[in-house]
């Protein structure tokens, strides 16, 4: 059974720097019961660093993982090596919208698309986009259920997709199901629905040389090896190369789809 854990010193002592400036206010003792019923730290005090970016989550966005700011970082890398005058990208399923407002930060080249399916969380994409002092210009948000909205090609697509079994709820941490937004987190039998979407539907929309990164979990590389198997047999099938990246914790957690 997901258990809470027990209050982090550590979190108390981050709460009290960074939304109190050190003062223990009746608030500051108010907001430690929040921590103490299991509410994530990132929605107590309102926002999380994210790759040089200050992410607010007053909306109640699934909150932005370690393990995604990993592998934006690379995949900025790689983009930036293109060397290319101008990128247009995509973040799909954006949730609070972390990682097209890093890529705007980090790649000043580059117009992105920013899509999330839930509606009440569109407002949370443009209060990034102000709060992290983005030229408005550069990135269109709307409401759109996964794919839905692109429009014409891009260099490159993201996604941080639904990629859970509603099996392994009892599994979980008590705090991610009691307080994050499930629409976020599941994605039907084995937590593929969203993945099979991307696969058989995205080609359509990368550039030649595009790359599609995607988010996904260590225990589905098997099953989304035969899934890119069957899809191939299909006709007018996207000929993808794909490869698997690892996290800073040596598991694998993103897959990489590329268009020839």
């Amino acid at each position: 059974m997901a258990m809470i854990p027990p209050l982090n010193p550590k979190e108390v002592e981050w709460l009290l720097k960074e939304k109190y400036n050190d003062q223990e206010t009746p608030e500051f003792h108010a907001d430690v019961l929040r921590l103490v019923k299991g509410e994530p730290l990132a929605y107590v005090i309102g926002w999380i660093p994210f790759y040089d970016c200050k992410i607010d989550v007053s909306l109640h966005p699934m909150i932005p993982r370690p393990e995604t700011e990993f592998w934006v970082e690379r995949a900025v890398k790689e983009l930036q090596a293109l060397g290319k005058p101008t990128l247009r990208l995509a973040d799909t399923y954006s949730g609070s919208g972390c990682i097209g407002i890093a890529l705007l930060k980090h790649l000043p080249n580059a117009t992105v698309d920013i899509s999330e399916f839930d509606p009440k969380l569109t407002e949370q994409l443009r209060i990034n986009v102000r709060l992290n002092s983005i030229d408005e210009s550069r990135a269109k948000c709307w409401a759109g259920d996964s794919l839905e909205g692109l429009t014409g090609t891009y260099d490159a697509i993201f996604a941080n997709p639904p990629y859970i079994d509603p099996k392994a709820i009892p599994e979980m941490d008590e705090s991610v199901i009691n307080f994050e937004p499930h629409l976020s987190l599941f994605a039907g039998e084995r937590g593929l629905d969203y993945i099979k979407i991307i696969i058989s539907e995205s080609g359509k929309f990368l550039n030649r040389g595009g790359t599609f990164y995607i988010e996904c979990d260590a225990h589905q590389r098997e099953w989304i090896e035969e899934l890119l198997a069957e899809y191939a047999k299909t006709k007018d099938a996207t000929p993808w190369k794909h490869e698997f990246w690892f996290d800073q914790y040596d598991q694998v957690r993103f897959l990489i789809l590329r268009k020839p």
